[in-house]
């Protein structure tokens, strides 16, 4: 946006020069159009939302690393990451993002669902002692 805007105070200076330099008199009043074109920045990359709920991310593979490794990736992208830790939850076979029914969850979910590739469903009862927030349990 700053360059159209350098643009078009370029152009409207070199048309007023045009003008003082055109060996014309002054009695000549012919009309001078200048044109000054604005474009609306837009955004390819994914933003998180203002509002966006927590983020938890629990290594539940036993696999050192892996909660750490998912944690930074959703912070490079703008996530609010609170908790990396390990925890012990039986039936995820992949690593899967759950949301609860607090404000933002949901959207929240299914960004970081996108960013990682992974399914995202409603929390599952072994989560229910969980803190209010998205859970990703990563199982390496």
């Amino acid at each position: 946006m700053m360059v159209l805007l350098f643009l078009g105070v370029i152009f409207l200076l070199l048309g007023w020069q045009a003008l003082g330099s055109s060996g014309k008199s002054d009695d000549d009043s012919s009309p001078v159009t200048s044109m000054t074109t604005t474009t609306a920045p837009t955004s390819t990359s994914t933003k998180t939302p203002a509002n966006q709920a927590e983020v938890r991310v629990y290594n539940i593979s036993g696999k050192e690393g892996v909660a750490g490794r998912t944690a930074d990736q959703l912070k490079a992208a703008g996530f609010k990451v609170t908790e990396v830790t390990n925890l012990v939850v039986s039936d995820v076979s992949a690593t899967t993002v759950y949301y609860g029914d607090a404000e933002g969850e949901r959207a929240t979910a299914d960004a970081v669902g996108q960013k990682l590739g992974a399914p995202v469903e409603r929390r599952i009862a072994e989560l229910a002692d969980q803190p209010p927030g998205v859970i990703v349990l990563v199982t390496g």
